[in-house]
């Protein structure tokens, strides 16, 4: 299959619309007819996000506890839990690459599939294509390779799909599956070939396209609402105004997107998992947990002779949502001495608001080898001195300085103080 730049590339978009009200739906039933308000985390609570129904009633993303009581004094309210939401999303991109291996999740809700070589590339207006004589392609027409995609998003949370070239047409095909004369088109899926992508484009308001609040306002002075006001323009015009933001939006409007599929990397990851009953709520116990966890799962044959680059915590709480915690190492580790102070650091700042019942600790970005073999002789304090020489060099990267200095005899005799020491920077 020959290359393709990523604007004419055939990509597909799964979106599920209000992604996280739907994962809460389903995880609560008794929820499905009735207003919910998910609550962030951290700081005040505040709205996340929220239903439709709740949207009528007057609740708006960001409005305080306070003002969501007042204004929906029924309404369901459920903490947000994002680390459950990407869990889920990652569990829709193993599904759908049941289809193709090139699944990209771009958001959680929201998912690109390169479709390239899977079916024939032109669409005739019937939605049909040929048979593939020579096996060169999975799939015989469109129709075949959409009601596909429709049947392996048919989960609890149903999904609009959108296909054309390019990840933004394909993202406003799945956004709005607004009726097209002569084109592929289900309930709720739009299969938009060459010939209708730009008459589709120049209907959309601009505000769909990403931009800073400055580009938007300006835009909103000049009058231009629309897609197909902003593709009339010549590039030259929106370079004087926007700069750069300006070419990018303007090449949208056109239905170019120069941005490429990045796929899924599956990397070896080393996981162990630890069930509290009764749910824990004390440090002191988890502490022991995710010691145990990590020497079980530094001792598993497929970790031998490799360095551990991150290790991840991960707590189911009694209140239902996923607690997680990431800590990243600048040199590959073996022992737990070097792996589990900085997991144990994070603990302690960033306990778990809930009672756990579940621990679950995953080593992840495993290196092919470590860096080099220590030596048998060496001595304790030689090791520390190293290794505090190490962290000083990567500290003088880091700030574009050395920021240490050390303290060195100038003139021993001298009757002011100030004058017997001088400090000099640190050269490791």
């Amino acid at each position: 299959m020959s290359y393709r730049p990523p604007a004419e590339t055939l990509v597909a978009c799964a979106w599920f619309p209000a992604f996280p009200i739907q994962v809460e739906r389903w995880r609560r039933p008794e929820c499905r007819n009735r207003p919910v308000v998910l609550l962030t985390q951290d700081g005040k609570p505040a709205a996340a996000a929220c239903s439709a129904q709740a949207h009528r009633l007057g609740v708006r993303t960001g409005m305080p506890l306070r003002e969501i009581l007042a204004t929906a004094p029924h309404a369901v309210l459920l903490p947000e839990d994002e680390a459950g939401y990407r869990e889920i999303s990652l569990r829709i991109a193993q599904t759908l690459e049941t289809i193709t291996p090139q699944v990209e999740i771009s958001e959680p809700g929201a998912l690109f599939l390169g479709l390239e070589g899977l079916v024939s590339e032109e669409l005739p207006s019937n939605g049909t294509a040929l048979p593939s004589t020579d096996g060169s392609r999975l799939y015989d027409s469109p129709r075949t390779l959409l009601e596909q995609l429709e049947a392996v998003t048919e989960t609890p949370m149903r999904a609009r799909i959108g296909v054309a070239r390019g990840k933004f047409v394909a993202r406003m095909a799945a956004h709005r599956p607004r009726p097209l004369e002569g084109v592929l088109q289900t309930e709720r899926s739009l299969w938009l070939p060459d010939r209708a992508r730009r008459p589709f484009l120049r209907a959309l308001p601009a505000e769909l396209l990403a931009m800073s609040p400055a580009t938007r306002r300006k835009l909103e002075l000049f009058g231009l609402r629309s897609m197909g006001e902003i593709a009339d323009l010549k590039l030259p015009a929106m370079l004087a105004q926007f700069g750069r933001e300006g070419r990018r939006i303007w090449m949208l409007s056109q239905g170019t997107d120069e941005e490429p599929l990045r796929p899924l990397t599956h990397e070896a990851a080393l996981r162990e998992t630890l069930q509290f009953s009764p749910p824990e709520t004390l440090l002191e116990p988890l502490r022991h947990a995710a010691r145990q966890l990590l020497e079980s799962a530094l001792n598993r044959r497929e970790r031998r002779g490799r360095g551990v680059r991150q290790a991840c915590l991960e707590a189911g709480l009694e209140s239902g949502i996923t607690w997680i915690l990431t800590a990243s190492y600048r040199q590959p580790a073996t022992l737990p001495d070097r792996l589990l102070p900085p997991l144990l650091d994070l603990l302690e700042r960033r306990p778990p608001p809930a009672a756990v019942e579940t621990l679950t600790l995953t080593l992840t970005a495993l290196t092919a080898s470590l860096n080099g073999q220590g030596s048998l002789f060496r001595e304790p304090e030689q090791e520390r001195r190293e290794r505090l020489l190490q962290e000083l060099r990567n500290l003088s990267t880091r700030v574009g300085r050395m920021p240490v200095s050390r303290i060195v005899a100038v003139d021993s005799h001298s009757r002011l103080p100030e004058r017997r020491y001088s400090l000099i920077s640190f050269e490791p």
